[in-house]
């Protein structure tokens, strides 16, 4: 019992001292920030946002700094606001409207899946598991890489394991969707007829993955801009947080990931310096810089950023370049 005692007591006393730095900082009202846009050549696209979670800054003292407070905010040339965050992903089962004993026999479980959800569409890209059983016996698609698309009432389930095997001559780093196009290694879905197609001519081909993004590497896109003609005059300071690839741009998000404050002023309250970030638009093709805007943010840090279409009521999607059939294009 007293060991019991104890451990309790030094739990209490571990959160007391990893909470101790947000002690005293209430949650300001609003996200306080300024705004400059210092690059126009191309406007950032007005349905296409940043989703963050936000903290506030911490003293930097205790074992673990805490955040004194947090809030979810998507960043967008439009602003800083406040947002709910983005809808969790729908399972293969739900969005193929299957009972649990036809899930169960056809699929079993996945090893890997991917889910979007387009104002027209839903799609999840996905494998299922090559040892997947129901009642001793293989899962009718055991082992296959699959889309399945729900548009409306209508439910598609189209095979792809071919193309994705086929290690055609003709390939492409690009992964999403450009218009009608869902767009893979070796072969793209179509949205409209439903089917899955090898690359056979160039044409075919999407935009490549920028060299210095093909790889999820963020220190060598820091690097790019860091040493860029233009971006050199501001981004000394900042690093990349985000970064998403449409077409034939690449949108980054730089920042300072300001995290603590420093002391307080005469009349007690925190210092802070604030946080800087850069929202940045790069043509992939030229490596020119066509968009470029500052916020300050007052009061809170992002701690990561996702980039979302953003739809008229205001619900996060995944991002895609717009094609003339698709909602709200121009």
């Amino acid at each position: 019992m007293k060991r019991i005692l104890c451990a309790m007591m030094l739990t209490v006393c571990l959160l007391s001292v990893l909470c101790l730095s947000g002690c005293g900082q209430n949650k300001p009202d609003g996200i306080n920030h300024t705004s400059e846009i210092l690059i126009n050549e191309e406007a950032f696209p007005s349905d296409l946002v940043w989703f963050s979670h936000l903290s506030g800054p911490s003293s930097g003292t205790g074992i673990l700094p805490v955040s004194p407070y947090r809030t979810d905010a998507t960043v967008g040339a439009n602003g800083i606001c406040e947002a709910r965050v983005p809808q969790t992903e729908k399972k293969l089962q739900d969005l193929l409207g299957m009972n649990d004993e036809t899930y169960a026999r056809d699929f079993g479980s996945l090893s890997w899946h991917k889910y979007c959800k387009y104002e027209d569409t839903e799609l999840i890209y996905f494998q299922v598991d090559e040892n997947a059983e129901n009642n001793g016996q293989p899962v009718t698609h055991a082992g296959k890489r699959m889309i399945a698309e729900r548009c409306g009432d209508a439910v598609y389930i189209t095979d792809i394991t071919d193309i994705v095997q086929s290690s055609g001559e003709l390939s492409t780093s690009y992964d999403g969707r450009i218009g009608s196009k869902y767009y893979l290694e070796y072969g793209y879905y179509d949205l409209n007829t439903h089917e899955a197609k090898v690359y056979t001519q160039e044409s075919e081909l999407p935009p490549a993955k920028h060299e210095a993004y093909v790889v999820y590497d963020y220190s060598r896109l820091n690097f790019l801009l860091k040493e860029h003609e233009i971006g050199s005059a501001y981004f000394e300071d900042v690093d990349c947080v985000g970064v998403c690839q449409l077409g034939n741009r690449l949108y980054v998000v730089m920042a300072s990931r300001n995290r603590y404050r420093e002391g307080t002023d005469e009349n007690g309250n925190f210092i802070y310096e604030g946080e800087d970030v850069y929202l940045v638009t790069l043509n992939t093709e030229t490596d020119e810089i066509l968009y470029l805007q500052k916020y300050h943010l007052t009061d809170y840090f992002g701690d990561s950023y996702r980039l979302f279409q953003q739809s008229s009521d205001g619900e996060l999607l995944a991002p895609m370049v717009k094609g003339p059939d698709q909602p709200g294009t121009p």
